[in-house]
């Protein structure tokens, strides 16, 4: 799943470049063979078509029961522009599964940050969705899924119509940057290899080694502390020039709003400090659990 978020096109040109190659490899190589199905998925159409976030709701805050009720229940004109967005998703998901019968689904959903060094994965506390994480060779968070409600990663954890699911968050750097895509094919790639709907031999060793330059300097491992939620009303602005994974401490000036400063409740690792327009999260604290150098 790409394109969540309106203004995040690197999952998406990432899904359609791996399509490519899926398409391509038989021809370079006879034995190549791949195991199940693979489905790619646009999150949020209208929101990608004007380059927003989102257009009423983000969409990866809404997977909950009054939007999910309204999304499968109400008639079209009633519904948000996001509820449509989440019909339609689970109309396609649901043909897919009737016509293909999956014994297991595996669900990977992409994304880029608005703040520089954005590079990890977010896992579920499934042992294979951690051991996924890790072969994808970003920082893999943990405690994200918990403290963040109504994500499409969330909805889908550990079954979905009676199959069981294995999901993971990937964010591929920031928005714009042209190496976001191409983590995110690297990303992708060894998500199938691990899922084994490719094998080990078929994938080229270039996927690991780009993913592991990038991230030489970031932790293996960590852990959410703190989660900064913000109203549309709080003003909130992020002091600049935070970028990923820097630290900070407690005390430090981090943003403003109107009713004050806003200071860093911990000692930690700064997390998708929030330098765009719109969204509920103002940044994360994260503590590292597991540096490289250990392992």
């Amino acid at each position: 799943m790409g394109g969540v978020h309106g203004n995040e096109p690197a999952g998406i040109h990432a899904l359609k470049e791996v399509q490519r190659m899926l398409d391509y490899e038989p021809e370079m190589n006879s034995e190549f063979r791949f195991c199940g199905q693979v489905v790619g998925l646009i999150g949020n159409l209208r929101a990608v078509s004007i380059g927003e976030r989102y257009i009423d709701v983000d969409l990866n805050r809404s997977w909950l029961s009054h939007h999910l009720d309204r999304a499968l229940g109400d008639e079209d004109d009633f519904l948000l522009s996001e509820e449509k967005e989440m019909r339609e998703i689970l109309s396609t998901i649901d043909q897919h599964i009737d016509t293909y019968k999956p014994e297991k689904i595996y669900l990977l959903d992409i994304h880029t940050t608005s703040a520089k060094a954005g590079l990890f994965t977010i896992v579920s506390d499934d042992p294979e969705s951690r051991r996924i994480g890790m072969d994808m060779h970003a920082p893999v968070i943990l405690g994200m899924i918990q403290g963040i409600q109504g994500t499409l990663m969330k909805h889908f954890t550990d079954s979905y119509r009676g199959i069981p699911v294995v999901t993971a968050t990937f964010e591929g750097g920031q928005h714009r940057e042209p190496k976001s895509v191409s983590r995110s094919v690297s990303a992708i790639i060894n998500f199938l290899r691990s899922a084994s709907a490719v094998y080990p031999h078929d994938v080229e060793s270039k996927h690991d080694d780009l993913l592991a330059a990038d991230t030489a300097y970031l932790p293996r491992l960590a852990e959410l502390i703190y989660s900064h939620k913000i109203l549309p009303d709080d003003g909130f602005r992020m002091k600049p020039g935070y970028r990923n994974f820097q630290p900070i401490y407690s005390g430090e000036h981090l943003a403003d709003t109107i009713d004050g400063p806003v200071l860093a409740q911990y000692d930690g690792l700064i997390l998708m400090p929030l330098y765009q327009r719109k969204g509920t999260d103002g940044y994360y604290i994260i503590k590292e659990l597991e540096s490289r150098a250990s392992i």
